[in-house]
């Protein structure tokens, strides 16, 4: 019998081997093992190729042939089991107490497992999933009713879901970062103070991470800092074409941003060591693994002000209205005065006590004792209903 057991219902497109999906996809082990780490008696219950159990850290994954295939999800996502029979006898054999659902997208798969293992509580973890389509929804508040607690990066991101009518009025709302970095060290950076400045952007050129804007607001004010640069690294680039018209025709971006497209883990790394500050328009973020490898590094971000980047950046950082070109500029006007090498420390230092995997072990734990026990006292940013 364990505490709690950490179930994903993903398939790898890959059909990789039960070790190799482990290596790929470093946040299926990293939050077993930081609640592990915690204190928590967890396990992991995972579809696979082949049907394996691996121990990872003190952590026994159970890894699962679903027999009857998978299918498409939306374009980009990882394919999904038709259903979940074998995850469910293997779950109802480690005979948990929680339940703990990665994804909020099948609500029934995750209903039928509280179902099978009598008492136990269940909590789902958000992963950017959205809000089910119009004509799902009947059938998604009737699964999600079984839900004894959700988690987000930040509480208010459950909000659409409140507004909906998908989670019921009292649902408990948990703060977990969905994952954390693999960078353990802080990068080693000399005095920047009175060097030429160096700007990153790492995501996709798309209307939602919103590059045009972005580079209005460099261009406005990249005189304001010495030796300015840009370097933009990204995969998915639908507008792109537009970007490079925008930089063609404007002077100032065209002498200073660098368009760099696709860039390996290795390069992306030594790029945030060489940088001072992270530029992101995102309208939309579930969670913000470029931000959370930014302050690893070091490097200040200057990001939009939504739920999951306002939890994320804290203190740490500068935030401005999406879509707002004079939020953006007011916020780099502020950079350009503060000192570079503290803030660098600073940033560091808040990634250690907020995002790191020890953080984030540490707030699976809180958030599995408040939904195993209601009654115990939890920090007022762990567990709180965004409702009320």
């Amino acid at each position: 019998m364990k505490d709690v057991v950490q179930v994903s219902f993903q398939l790898d497109r890959a059909e990789r081997s039960p070790e190799a999906l482990l290596a790929a996809w470093p946040a299926l082990s990293g939050c077993a093992v930081a609640a592990a780490r915690a204190g928590v008696d967890i396990a992991v219950v995972q579809p696979a190729s082949r049907d394996a159990m691996v121990l990872r850290d003190g952590v026994a994954f159970h890894f699962v042939k679903e027999r009857p295939g998978f299918r498409r999800g939306p374009p980009g996502s990882r394919p999904v089991p038709e259903s979940s029979t074998a995850i469910g006898r293997t779950v109802q054999r480690l005979r948990p107490r929680l339940i703990h659902v990665q994804g909020l997208s099948l609500p029934g798969h995750a209903r039928a497992l509280k179902q099978r293992v009598h008492g136990a509580r269940l909590m789902a973890q958000d992963h950017a999933d959205g809000l089910p389509r119009l004509w799902r929804r009947p059938a998604a508040r009737r699964d999600m009713a079984s839900l004894d607690a959700v988690a987000f990066t930040a509480a208010d991101q459950a909000n659409p879901f409140f507004d909906a009518g998908l989670f019921v009025p009292d649902l408990p709302v948990h703060e977990v970062l969905e994952a954390s970095i693999l960078h353990g060290e802080a990068c080693r950076r000399p005095p920047r103070n009175g060097d030429p400045v160096h700007f990153v952007w790492l995501g996709r050129l798309d209307r939602n991470k919103d590059p045009l804007t972005v580079l209005s607001g460099f261009a406005a004010v990249a005189d304001r800092f010495p030796g300015a640069r840009l370097r933009m690294c990204f995969l998915e680039a639908p507008l792109l074409p537009a970007v490079r018209t925008k930089i063609e025709r404007d002077p100032v971006l065209h002498a200073r941003v660098d368009l760099l497209g696709p860039c390996s883990p290795t390069e992306v790394w030594r790029m945030l060591c060489e940088s001072d500050f992270l530029l992101q328009g995102s309208h939309r973020e579930g969670s913000g693994y470029a931000v959370i490898e930014a302050l690893a590094a070091g490097v200040t971000p200057i990001v939009t002000d939504i739920p999951s980047l306002r939890s994320i950046v804290g203190t740490a950082g500068f935030l401005w209205t999406p879509g707002d070109v004079d939020a953006l500029v007011g916020c780099l006007e502020r950079a350009s005065t503060i000192d570079r090498d503290a803030c660098a420390i600073a940033a560091r230092e808040h990634f250690e006590r907020h995002l790191s995997w020890d953080a984030v072990g540490r707030q699976l734990a809180l958030a599995y004792q408040a939904v195993l026990d209601p009654g115990s006292a939890t920090h007022p940013h762990t567990a709180r209903n965004v409702a009320s």
